[in-house]
């Protein structure tokens, strides 16, 4: 028979060795194999999905609304009271503005490289800045708005235009009662409608009556903010019972207001607005115009929350809408537009198609160079790999984007390469007659140094992105996280999940070598190439020296870029008049676009 050589025996140490402690519980190391891939497939389906990671720009936005006044008014009260309260912030960069009719808009750029965690002190502290300048402000001007951007919140998922013959007063209402049902969709954060013109209530005075009866314009204001507002007033105990007690003064019809009293009149009688004017129910006048297909329109944008992924807020969103158009009984129409989820579903499948098609070459490749059972077990730590990084990857914050799934596609070869050393030592020792149990503890703990040190300078090399300052560092730091998670998973599967299936299920080949016929031609070719090599040394190494060298000349006669730019779906047009120009010109140089692009044929569109 087949000579074999003496098995040696394993070295007994005082502790438990991880290879020792995998193949002495496997029930325990199979349950945390199960556990692992249940969970991180949980994880998986429900972390938040989109097409870039979520960083916040270290940048913050405040709008105030002023009605009716001028842009150097508007500069004068609004912004620099604004400015001079907001410079003295702490990692405040730079401060700039724009302010235009009855708005004033004030960017604040923080310093680059802020965590999470400081931008949201930063940003609590800007909201305390303005709230200490409202004092400062005009009290017609609205209150101030501090918007935080951020990548994942600022970004509009999708917009819903309204349209059809149907006036204003409709599309207001209709819009309003839909985005009130959106809000309530889980992760939905905000939904701005844009194009309706917001109900007012006009009191018209009559100058001749107020001199009549010798009243001033400002006693009528001041008569009708007083009167106009609920107040609260306490509590009441009453017995055993507690109320809450407030003074209901608000107006509720025209009627209330035509009657309200402002003062008494020479003769004892009382004086109501009826007697110095009109009340009139209008609109306000327009700051935006929207259109769908050339029809008035009314358009919501909708933002979600950061923990929400696209992909499944849109679809409720788009479930909202549609369930709320088939009971509408007007003749309106809902048109979905600017949907990311389109975009960000496909670039998903796409990598995942590439990933799947990727674990099934890696286990081809197994196959033909180490035999089927032991591909299979080599194989079966890529989806642990994976479902483990998805686990620490939510648990880290990184979300499931374009850049988080390259990174686990780069490095999925990587996975199985720990996982190829030490089924080969542990089966080298099988064939030398070692049991399955005692080459298990023996091959783990022979190579555990040289992997472990193999797949920390593998981690080390991508450290270095998590230099990058900046925004742009912000979005590469998921490349090295990404990379580190899914590596330290496949060292944990190598050290304490392999052993215990190789102990359970390695054999030995029973013919002499259990290697594909293709591969042992290859490793002909391969010695013949290697003797050739080392005959002529010095010719080789100076190839290599010189074919480094040319490689290192082209690398400064490539084009640089983040992203590789690619073709789009939907071209955005825009047309910048100057400042002050009015709402109506702005809107005829507008439907002279539309005109262009309406006569475009249909091939181009």
């Amino acid at each position: 028979g087949q000579s074999r050589r003496p098995s040696p025996t394993p070295p007994r140490s005082s502790l438990v060795h991880i290879g020792e402690f995998s193949v002495r519980q496997p029930v325990l190391v199979n349950l945390v194999f199960i556990a692992v891939i249940i969970v991180g497939a949980f994880t998986f389906f429900n972390m938040p999905a989109e097409m870039l990671p979520d960083v916040n720009m270290d940048e913050a936005v405040v709008f105030v609304f002023y009605p009716g006044v001028s842009p150097e008014e508007m500069e004068t009260l609004v912004t620099k009271p604004l400015e001079e309260e907001i410079e003295g912030g702490e990692d405040i960069d730079h401060i700039s503005s724009t302010s235009g009719e009855s708005r004033a808009i004030i960017n604040v750029r923080f310093k680059a490289g802020l965590s999470d965690d400081e931008f949201d002190r930063r940003i609590l502290d800007l909201r305390a800045a303005v709230d200490n300048a409202r004092s400062e402000l005009p009290d017609d001007a609205e209150d101030p708005e501090v918007v935080p951007i951020k990548l994942g919140e600022v970004i509009p998922i999708l917009s819903i235009s309204i349209g059809g013959p149907v006036s204003d007063t409709v599309l207001r209402e209709v819009a309003e009662d839909l985005r009130e049902e959106i809000l309530d969709v889980r992760f939905v954060r905000a939904v701005d409608v844009v194009g309706t013109r917001e109900q007012e209530v006009w009191v018209e005075l009559d100058a001749d009556r107020l001199q009549a009866y010798g009243l001033p314009i400002g006693q009528v204001v001041a008569s009708l903010a007083s009167r106009n507002m609920n107040v609260p007033a306490g509590t009441l105990d009453l017995g055993q019972s507690e109320y809450i007690v407030r003074t209901m003064g608000e107006f509720e019809s025209l009627a209330d207001i035509e009657k309200h009293v402002i003062a008494s009149g020479p003769f004892g009688g009382q004086i109501r607005i009826a007697d110095v004017g009109a009340v009139r129910d209008t609109l306000a006048d327009r700051l935006a115009i929207s259109r769908l297909d050339g029809e008035r329109s009314v358009t919501l944008w909708v933002m979600k929350e950061r923990e929400g992924s696209v992909v499944n807020v849109v679809a409720d969103v788009r479930e909202v809408v549609n369930r709320y158009d088939g009971r509408l009984l007007e003749d309106v129409t809902f048109e979905i537009r600017n949907d990311t989820s389109i975009e960000v579903r496909d670039v998903l499948q796409i990598l995942e198609r590439n990933g799947l098609f990727g674990i099934i070459l890696v286990a081809a490749v197994l196959f033909v160079f180490i035999g089927f059972r032991n591909a299979v077990l080599a194989s079966i730590g890529i989806p642990f790999s994976f479902f483990a990084a998805f686990i620490l990857m939510n648990a880290a914050g990184v979300t499931i984007n374009t850049i988080s799934l390259f990174s686990l596609v780069l490095v999925l070869g990587m996975l199985v390469d720990d996982a190829i050393i030490v089924i080969e030592n542990i089966y080298r020792h099988m064939e030398h007659g070692m049991p399955a149990r005692e080459a298990a503890i023996l091959g783990t703990r022979e190579v555990l140094a040289p992997v472990t040190a193999a797949v920390m300078t593998t981690v080390a090399a991508f450290l270095p992105l998590l230099l990058m300052s900046g925004t742009w560092g912000k979005f590469m730091s998921v490349i090295p996280k990404t990379v580190t998670f899914a590596l330290l998973a496949s060292l944990v599967e190598a050290f304490l999940i392999l052993p215990s299936h190789m102990s359970d299920f390695a054999r030995v080949a029973r013919r002499q070598n259990r290697c594909h016929p293709q591969y042992l031609s290859l490793t002909r070719r391969y010695e013949r190439l290697l003797r050739l090599v080392l005959r002529r040394r010095y010719r080789t190494l100076a190839g290599v020296v010189l074919l480094a060298v040319l490689s290192l000349a082209l690398v400064f006669t490539l084009d640089i870029m983040i992203f590789q730019e690619e073709d789009v779906d939907q071209i955005e047009v825009r047309a910048q008049l100057p400042v002050g120009t009015r709402l109506e010109i702005t809107d005829r140089v507008a439907r002279q676009v539309e005109e262009i692009l309406f006569d475009l044929p249909e091939s181009e569109l």
